[in-house]
């Protein structure tokens, strides 16, 4: 079943932040989400990824409600950080992809949004949150999902600031994500920083 905000909206009085939360640190940000006090949200994989932890850091589990996370995050106008870093999903948590992208989508404080992922859920929803925050100055993606990212930098935004790192050895299909991401760049008169690195500018295909 597809939970509507209208679903969250009748329910978000009673929720019980711990049901729905796999750990003591997770059900804090949601609490301060909900208060409308936390300033960063990074979502990362239960696994040892080498990384200094935040009291941003939320640790996804399989216990752990991400159109409920979705949700308080569009809620918030405290945000200011958003970030996937290494994110990976459950099997039984891929509907809630949707649901916490379309929670997301509604947030108007985010102005800096950090993504290491390849996950197709995040990356294919990254358009909508161009449009419809004036807020967002900053993207920066680390993967190789060019044809996604071109895509979503054909809708006009507030972005000034682009940083794009993939890996070296793209395919023809990165390489056309590539070129598509400089085609859209023309639409995005207002971008002041850009840093595209990680890629082989030698390929045939450039010295077109």
């Amino acid at each position: 079943m597809n939970r509507d905000i209208n679903y969250y909206n009748d329910r978000v009085d009673e929720i019980n932040l711990n049901d729905i939360t796999s750990s003591k640190e997770n059900c804090k940000i949601l609490q301060r989400l909900k208060d409308n006090e936390q300033r960063s949200v990074v979502m990362i994989p239960d696994i040892d990824i080498g990384r200094q932890s935040t009291d941003g850091d939320f640790t996804v589990r399989d216990s752990d409600d991400l159109g409920w996370l979705g949700y308080f995050i569009g809620k918030s106008n405290q945000l200011s950080l958003l970030g996937f870093h290494q994110f990976q999903a459950e099997r039984e948590q891929r509907e809630q992809i949707y649901e916490m992208m379309e929670g997301i989508k509604r947030n108007q404080s985010i102005s800096r949004l950090v993504i290491d992922t390849d996950h197709v859920g995040i990356i294919e929803n990254l358009g909508p949150l161009f449009g419809g925050n004036k807020n967002l100055k900053s993207l920066h993606y680390e993967g190789d999902h060019t044809l996604n990212v071109a895509s979503a930098l054909e809708v006009p935004s507030s972005l000034t600031c682009l940083n794009v790192h993939g890996q070296d050895g793209l395919d023809d299909d990165g390489d056309e994500g590539l070129l598509g991401i400089f085609t859209a760049l023309r639409g995005q008169a207002q971008l002041e920083q850009m840093s595209i690195l990680g890629y082989n500018f030698g390929r045939p295909c450039w010295r077109r």
